[in-house]
């Protein structure tokens, strides 16, 4: 990742969670880390709460994990967009895991679209 860096404070850090009851699952409880940082860029203030480029739900251990890395008032490291300072993350990595959900998502549509194309020009017949 070749975004700059700036220097930021943590404002607040906690786990959240979740429990979700629907017919179909019994009480599953999902983790996420809330994590609150401000920092500056060219004199403006910014907050964000993004982590990572890809911000899925963890199991409490992994949550846990984040909160223990940026506690309350500690310092960090933001990275943010040149072009859009108010996007920016703590841990950029590399977005190979959002390429491979595009990738994924890409695959499905291309089989559907040519599935659909198909059965239109009757060369596929659904009973």
């Amino acid at each position: 990742m070749s975004w700059p860096t700036t220097e930021g404070e943590v404002a607040h850090s906690a786990i959240l969670y979740q429990t979700d009851t629907s017919a179909t699952t019994d009480n599953a409880t999902t983790y996420k880390a809330d994590v609150v940082y401000r920092y500056k860029v060219h004199g403006k203030s910014y907050t964000s709460s993004k982590i990572s480029f890809l911000d899925l739900a963890a199991t409490t251990g992994r949550a846990a994990s984040i909160v223990s890395r940026y506690p309350d008032n500690s310092v960090v490291q933001v990275y943010y967009n040149p072009t859009d300072p108010a996007e920016s993350v703590l841990e950029p990595g590399d977005a190979s895991g959002i390429q491979f959900l595009y990738l994924l998502g890409s695959i499905f549509g291309a089989a559907g679209l040519f599935f659909l194309i198909m059965s239109l020009t009757g060369h596929v017949h659904v009973h």
